[in-house]
């Protein structure tokens, strides 16, 4: 997200931390998970991620294209496929997802970046859609990022989230 157009090949760890609050079954889920990704010039993500969840764990892999046009907003759109693998004896499950992603461009010249963002994830899941809005911050320092986010999943349910981002630029 934060790679100028035409950048070099940037390496990330990405780490995240969840909360799920349904306060119509007055539950919470906490959950933990971590990736490695890979932006190519620019424009190109490549992911894969591993979450560990109480009742099941699943490795999602993701592609995100990043439209970069000279303004202040800038947006990205993707698609993914996550292996849902329980821990009883429920099949495995499979979900599929797209997302649309607006965010602010930061025009500071320092080290210390601020970049608001505003997305729209669709999950389809079995037989059952549900759609999710998403309103966070990245703040980027150097190579590290962290992303405090809050998502809206229905009336009863939402999100807490937060992403730490270590950036590696390939030199060569």
């Amino acid at each position: 997200m934060y790679i100028d157009k035409g950048a070099i090949t940037v390496y990330s760890l990405n780490l995240d931390i969840h909360s799920i609050s349904n306060d119509y079954l007055d539950t919470k889920d906490d959950y933990w998970g971590i990736g490695l990704s890979s932006v190519l010039k620019g424009r190109n993500e490549y992911s894969v991620n591993y979450q560990k969840k109480e009742k099941f764990e699943s490795i999602e892999s993701l592609y995100n294209y990043y439209i970069k046009p000279d303004f202040y907003l800038k947006m990205r759109y993707g698609v993914s496929y996550k292996l849902i693998k329980s821990y009883n004896d429920t099949p495995n499950t499979n979900e599929y997802s797209t997302r649309l992603l607006i965010y602010g461009n930061s025009k500071n010249s320092n080290a210390l970046k601020f970049y608001p963002m505003l997305s729209y994830e669709y999950f389809v899941v079995k037989d059952d859609e549900y759609d999710v809005w998403k309103l966070g911050l990245s703040i980027l320092f150097n190579d590290i990022g962290i992303e405090p986010s809050f998502s809206y999943i229905s009336k009863d349910i939402t999100e807490i989230s937060i992403k730490l981002y270590l950036w590696e630029f390939n030199s060569y």
